[in-house]
């Protein structure tokens, strides 16, 4: 799970017009990073932080052996209604590393303004800060420094300028670091559907049947002057767009100059998104491999809820006098062939006393009112009436229908879309209070389970939730190589937010 402060770094950055992930090669392969290489809690950690005011957030957390302090400020102050900073409200999807979706529309710079964050760790001494400016609207300027007495020089600098394309087109970020005295180039182009300054325009049913995906290449290059040394790599990205219609996938393929050549493939069907990697040598036999899952739990908010409760109940009691009318009509049909003969005369005068006089009344042959007195008084045989015919049997009432699932629903791993878009209201069981359906969606996430198996044998699960007002993360590593002590920790991350 990442810190709150993460958090709200990264709210600020896509609030002044950065975007951290379409643009950028640094972050390539950062949704099958973030399946196969996420970090498992180790020992218990305690996590509280608060936002002050609309610019500025402060984090503070203890673990078993160490902490921290963070301030984080910006000039930028969020303003987006759908921004929330409560650990009780904060979509998981936003806060939790996941599959991440590329963006469509190209975001408005805001120029101007700064973020400064500071983050001080205890008990070993070491200090981070980060300041960062949008110059322009292609421009955005970063400095990085990490203070250490153990570090060489007693801590580095980190220098980082980043040229955004307004059309969203390609990416440049050039770099220098004191360590080593490194100088690096970085960029990615987007060969195909490119982000749009304007809202993209409805898509017909022929460009919603084809892939409609974003592909996209980049490069690094860089080279130390202190120790005379560099480097270089490639790598292209294939992933689909949120207006594709089928089922969303990443793949990204890496080589460097080495010969290290990795190929990494996600795909998301539904709640579950899987990822695997396959990295070798070409200049030897070195190979490496990794397969993981992100599972999410649903849960359905209050008002749909107590809709679907309700909706259960009517057709519970639906179901309960469908039976018994059914039971009535059986009972009925008994009586009739016990009672009446095939000509229609009452077999026994017992049954016509002991029949209740509104099933005779409804069941037994119709006879006129001098034909009944005469049989009472006398005992000369008459000619009995003609039979009436057998009452049909009730039919039940109409039942539900529920329809089947589309095909392409089927391919596609989701539900039809609901024409019945009407809202709802409900009321609160415990407050009173009105809860109109139409205002909350379907279902939120609650928790996802997370799941890593590499070459090594070694095994990695993780479960990240909310309960109530807390966010926290409970995950373990497993050594299967080692089956007579497997486990190589268990791991408590508790966060809250105010």
């Amino acid at each position: 799970m990442r810190d709150f402060i993460d958090y709200l770094q990264e709210a600020f950055i896509n609030a002044s017009g950065g975007n951290t992930y379409d643009n950028s090669y640094s972050n390539l392969d950062l949704t099958s990073r973030s399946l196969l290489h996420f970090h498992t809690p180790s020992g218990s950690r305690i996590t509280l932080s608060s936002v002050v005011g609309p610019r500025f957030g402060t984090s503070y957390s203890i673990g078993n052996k160490d902490g921290w302090i963070s301030y984080l400020y910006s000039t930028r102050p969020l303003t987006d209604p759908n921004f929330t900073t409560s650990s009780e409200r904060i979509p998981l999807r936003n806060l939790l590393r996941c599959y991440r979706s590329l963006s469509t529309r190209a975001v408005n710079h805001a120029v101007g303004h700064n973020l400064v964050y500071g983050r001080l760790y205890l008990p070993q001494n070491r200090l981070e800060a980060l300041v960062a400016s949008r110059v322009s609207r292609q421009v955005n300027l970063t400095l990085r420094a990490v203070s250490q007495g153990t570090l060489r020089h007693g801590g580095t600098l980190l220098g980082l300028a980043q040229w955004d394309d307004p059309k969203g087109r390609f990416g440049l970020e050039t770099l220098a670091s004191s360590d080593g005295g490194v100088l690096g180039l970085r960029g990615l182009w987007n060969a195909t559907n490119p982000v749009s300054p304007t809202e993209a325009p409805e898509l017909t049913a022929e460009d919603k049947e084809r892939v409609n995906g974003r592909f996209s290449v980049g490069g690094e290059i860089y080279y130390g002057l202190l120790n005379k040394s560099g480097g270089m790599s490639l790598g292209g990205r294939f992933q689909t767009l949120p207006s594709h219609a089928g089922t969303p996938l990443t793949a990204t393929v890496t080589f460097n100059l080495l010969g290290h050549m990795s190929a990494t493939y996600a795909v998301m069907a539904g709640d579950c998104t899987l990822a695997s990697m396959f990295g070798f040598n070409v200049y030897s036999y070195e190979s490496e491999w990794a397969v993981g899952m992100e599972l999410w739990r649903k849960r359905r908010p209050l008002a749909a809820r107590a809709a679907i409760e309700a909706e259960e109940q009517a057709e519970e009691e639906l179901a309960a006098a469908t039976e018994a009318r059914l039971a009535e009509a059986a009972l009925a049909e008994a009586f009739w062939t016990k009672a009446v003969d095939v000509d229609g005369s009452v077999k026994d005068e017992a049954v016509r006393s002991e029949a209740d006089p509104a099933t005779m009344a409804a069941f037994s042959p119709l006879e006129s009112a001098d034909t009944a007195t005469l049989t009472t008084t006398t005992n000369s045989s008459i000619t009995p009436s003609p039979p009436a015919p057998s009452p049909p049997a009730p039919s039940p009432p109409d039942l539900p229908i529920y329809r089947e699932r589309s095909f392409q629903a089927k391919l596609e791993w989701r539900l039809d879309d609901d024409s019945d878009n009407s809202p709802k209201v409900v009321y609160d069981p415990t407050t009173g209070e009105k809860i109109t359906q139409a205002d909350e969606p379907d279902e939120y996430s609650a928790g996802v389970l997370k799941c890593r198996f590499d070459q090594h044998m070694r095994l990695g699960l993780l479960y990240e939730g909310r309960y109530k007002s807390l966010l926290f993360s409970l995950g373990t590593d497993i050594d299967l190589k080692k089956l007579e002590a497997p486990f190589r920790g268990v791991g408590l991350a508790v966060q809250f937010s105010s």
